[in-house]
């Protein structure tokens, strides 16, 4: 039961984990959209703004990418063996299925009368103890989540140790940096159609 949860990688890849990975983001996006939850960076997550429904999709498509654009290449130059890109793209969707799990407690975590435009008073007003416990429980699935990114990613490019952690954690800082610029042009974009 613990490989399932944890590595689930040695059972499922390829286009197999691709097209499973990819309906759990999918049905995600639908779940964010009615609860306000946007995944909004490779490994960050908000909840209260409210966009159209494609921004979910999007949202989830640009991390995706930014994770398979910098892991790919580096299981490439770090690993001695054959990578094959359908086994990285297919395990880095797989990996974010417990986002699931955040978008769902995402209900609890955006009240009614607020949202990404709330005075800081607002929210602090909002703040109670069933909201913190959500937010942590929160936290302990993207935790999940970058514990299977990890793996996806010693699993697809055979890479071990410690310069695969270290090499894991620049490529993961990298694409949420690049998935935080790319946000902010598209939200920008969705201020200036307004």
């Amino acid at each position: 039961m613990k490989k399932w949860l944890f590595n689930p990688f040695v059972y499922v890849a390829g286009a197999r984990s691709l097209a499973i990975g990819w309906a759990i983001m999918l049905l995600t996006a639908v779940i964010c959209y009615y609860s306000h939850t946007h995944f909004d960076g490779v490994i960050d997550a908000h909840t209260g703004r409210i966009t159209p429904l494609y921004v979910y999709f999007a949202e989830s498509f640009i991390d995706w990418v930014c994770m398979v654009l910098l892991f790919y290449p580096a299981c490439l130059i770090f690993s001695k063996s054959s990578i094959r890109f359908i086994d990285v793209a297919g395990t880095m969707a797989l990996a974010r299925w417990p986002l699931i799990f955040y978008a769902i407690i995402g209900f609890g975590l955006s009240p009614a009368g607020i949202d990404g435009h709330s005075d800081i008073n607002t929210l602090l007003a909002h703040i109670t103890l069933p909201m913190m416990a959500l937010a942590f429980l929160g936290a302990v699935f993207v935790i999940w989540m970058i514990a299977l990114m990890y793996n996806a990613f010693a699993i697809s490019g055979n890479v071990k140790g410690g310069k695969a952690t270290i090499v894991f954690i620049a490529c993961l800082l990298i694409a949420e940096g690049l998935s935080k610029i790319i946000f902010h042009h598209l939200y920008l974009h969705l201020i200036q159609t307004k």
